[in-house]
């Protein structure tokens, strides 16, 4: 792709709003887009990953894991962090010299995972070749992923209609599982239940330990519920250490 077919796409009507008032008037169009542009050009060029590789030891066949363990490299060591796309869902993981590793949750049947480079620069970038594993589960009344942006250790609860937590604490109570818990940064932490009891449930988050300086770590949870039928995407921010959120509640039947 030549740099004039990728520079017309979607960053410059931004860009053309913001030259917009030059001088006290109106940019001409031409000149807009001309300048939209040169600054896309710019930002590929700075950002562009070049090769872009995902492997996993068992792809191509099936699997009785609820994850699959990837790793990657990027050809553009100034890269600080990927996406992986994994059957409509996005799980952010941070890069380091080029190179990347990541557990990935799976669902049952088929899952179709690729990498591109996050921001804008992934609209013009091919991105990855893509891993293909059947996942030969049972179905699941809950599934439950929490990801994060970077260091730190996040914690992933199921709260059940009795009360009982599942959680790294307890990671296998009332029919609930906590697959991995992850202390170091991204995540995930996978929860999954194959019969959910009736009654209301709450999943929550909570900030357990900084990896470095404390910070601000913006959060993610995708949820699945009666065979994955049912989706839910929600984020938001922990401030502080110790904090806890709640990010939905639900009810079964």
């Amino acid at each position: 792709m030549s740099s004039f077919e990728f520079s017309a796409l979607g960053p410059e009507p931004l860009i053309r709003r913001g030259l917009r008032r030059l001088h006290g008037r109106a940019t001409a169009p031409g000149v807009a887009l001309w300048c939209g542009m040169a600054v896309v050009a710019a930002v590929y060029s700075t950002g562009r990953p070049g090769e872009f590789t995902i492997t996993a030891a068992n792809t191509g066949g099936s699997t009785t894991d609820r994850y699959l363990d990837v790793q990657g490299q990027v050809e553009n060591p100034s890269i600080g962090s990927a996406e992986l796309h994994v059957n409509g869902a996005t799980q952010l993981v941070s890069v380091n010299a080029g190179q990347f590793a990541a557990r990935v949750p799976l669902s049952r049947g088929e899952n179709v995972i690729w990498a591109s480079v996050a921001g804008v620069v992934a609209n013009l970038s091919p991105g990855s070749n893509a891993l293909r594993v059947n996942a030969a589960l049972a179905p699941v009344d809950v599934w439950s992923a929490l990801t994060w942006d970077g260091p730190g250790d996040i914690d992933l609860h199921l709260v059940l209609p009795d009360g009982s937590d599942c959680y790294y604490g307890q990671p296998s109570i009332g029919g609930a599982t906590l697959d991995f818990d992850n202390r170091a940064a991204d995540g995930p932490e996978h929860v999954v239940m194959e019969h959910a009891p009736p009654g209301k449930y709450q999943v929550r988050v909570v900030y357990f330990a900084p990896v470095g300086a404390p910070r601000s770590v913006r959060w993610s949870v995708d949820l699945r519920l009666r065979d994955e039928r049912q989706r839910f995407h929600f984020s938001g921010v922990l401030d502080k250490v110790s904090e806890a959120q709640s990010v939905t509640t639900f009810s079964f039947p």
